[in-house]
């Protein structure tokens, strides 16, 4: 029994963690572009 509890607080934790998923999501995200958007730059300039 414990175990069908856990598993229907983990359902509600994981659809409240959603937007923070986004979130997180998102900040990646942008450090990648701005990751990439560097590396072009740099090419640009040593050119």
């Amino acid at each position: 029994m414990p175990a069908a509890s856990a598993a229907g607080g983990t359902k509600a934790m994981s659809e409240q963690k959603k937007p923070g998923n986004l979130r997180t999501a998102l900040i990646l995200l942008s450090v990648a572009v701005a990751f990439f958007i560097g590396v072009i730059v740099k090419h640009v300039m040593l050119k």
